[in-house]
């Protein structure tokens, strides 16, 4: 054959991309099983988006959720005949693959496998994925420690209610594994604005304090992250009856439900 039929390969890099090329394409086969398993409908496409649309590095992201999800579901029962939405496999796998950290991948993982039901037409957890897809790997490193340290109690209706959570700053810093309290502050912000830090939370202002309780949606979020489909009362149970001192009293009921007149003429 001629040189006209060859091609150059002067920094000699062919056999390391055929050989990313036959790891990428084994990685992807075995995958599938799964993959077609829990939504075998659109199993081909997301085949195709491991293999043809995402980089190797995203590839060994979406790889490690897909396994670790895999792992979570077989602790249900009757595993094999569970199955997921398309549109969450789909999400689960664009988004967490971005991201190497192992606390995220646990997460998305954790959703991919709660994702899982007998009729695989539930999108419940789209709510906690579009949460967890603006969350950093510190916010939700500071969710999955306030989640699981903060004092829960159970109310009359069955929900989970978290006790204000205050702790030192010094304390906060040491949990996050930085001494950037600008950046933090800057993230329970933004966890307080996506409805995951009550109100009233985060730094404030001239104390050494800083308040970290989880909201209700939070503790959802949380449990569905370990790939849980339990009620969170059930997660975290057995707990203690909502103390009378946390309980609204019947004026500020009253006042949640009065109607503003404005807001009444406003709909009119």
């Amino acid at each position: 054959m001629g040189d006209k039929g060859r091609s150059v390969d002067l920094l000699g890099i062919k056999p390391v991309s055929k050989a990313v090329e036959i790891a990428t394409k084994g990685t992807v086969d075995g995958l599938g099983s799964f993959l077609s398993r829990i939504c075998l409908p659109a199993a081909e496409e997301f085949g195709l988006l491991l293999r043809d649309r995402i980089s190797s590095w995203r590839q060994d992201q979406a790889a490690s959720i897909i396994r670790k999800a895999e792992a979570k579901l077989a602790k249900r029962m009757n595993a094999e005949r569970l199955h997921a939405h398309p549109r969450l496999v789909m999400l689960a796998l664009e988004q967490g693959s971005w991201n190497d950290a192992d606390e995220v991948q646990e997460a998305w993982a954790g959703l991919l496998a709660s994702a899982c039901d007998g009729s695989g037409q539930s999108q419940e957890n789209l709510i906690f994925m579009n949460l967890l897809a603006q969350m950093t790997a510190m916010e939700v490193h500071l969710l999955n420690y306030m989640c699981f340290n903060t004092k829960k109690f159970q109310d009359e209706l069955g929900f989970v209610v978290s006790n204000e959570f205050k702790i030192n700053i010094s304390e906060l810093c040491k949990i996050a594994g930085t001494d950037d309290i600008i950046s933090l502050d800057i993230q329970l912000d933004h966890l307080r604005k996506i409805g995951l830090v009550e109100e009233g939370g985060g730094f404030w202002v001239g104390s050494n304090i800083v308040n970290i309780e989880p909201s209700a949606l939070a503790l959802n979020l949380y449990v569905r992250a370990q790939g849980s489909i339990a009620p969170a009362v059930e997660y975290f149970g057995p707990l203690e009856p909502l103390p009378l001192h946390m309980r609204p009293s019947f004026g500020q009921m009253l006042d949640n439900d009065t109607i503003n007149p404005s807001d009444e003429a406003a709909d009119l």
